[in-house]
């Protein structure tokens, strides 16, 4: 949630920023800072799925590994903490 609304923000914040220098920078700002916000997005989400299916996995192998022999894994040359 908190990558979006920064996303948003950064998106509205670029579409006004660019009148400071010129007003055809603006103009073009004001068409290009929406679509990046529009991109952004879209990379933020694909990240959370990214993060969703990591942590997925990591449980899935989990109930792997006590499904086949319990407990930790043998050798895994880690000493434990």
């Amino acid at each position: 949630m908190a990558g979006i609304a920064i996303s948003t923000l950064l998106a509205f914040l670029g579409a006004f920023a660019a009148f400071g220098q010129s007003f055809a920078a603006g103009l073009g700002m004001l068409i290009i800072a929406p679509i990046g916000g529009i991109i952004a997005v879209i990379f933020w989400r694909f990240l959370c799925e990214v993060y969703i299916v990591i942590f997925g996995m990591y449980d899935r192998l989990g109930a792997i590994q006590e499904s086949l022999g319990g407990g930790k894994a043998k050798d895994t040359g880690v000493p434990d903490a």
